[in-house]
């Protein structure tokens, strides 16, 4: 994906189950209105039979939670959700 920026975002569904801006591709933060790219990128469509957890082992919690809620931090999820 080739990272444009932009300054007036969007909001609409990527298609893959986040809320973000359809113009630049970046993930919108339900919490803080943030927009940012996933640590992760995205999911791999090939993988969608693995759990989150399977197809990247070795990601922190947070990073995993970018791309299943768009919640962009932990401390978004703590604040958000009350962790």
């Amino acid at each position: 994906m080739v990272k444009v920026l932009c300054t007036d975002h969007t909001l609409g569904s990527l298609g893959d189950g986040r809320l973000g801006c359809l113009d630049c591709g970046r993930t919108h933060c339900p919490h803080c209105d943030r927009y940012y790219w996933p640590k992760l990128g995205a999911r791999n469509v090939h993988k969608q039979h693995m759990t989150i957890q399977m197809e990247f082992p070795n990601a922190k919690p947070f990073e995993r939670e970018q791309l299943q809620t768009g919640i962009c931090s932990s401390e978004c999820w703590d604040k958000y959700l009350g962790g």
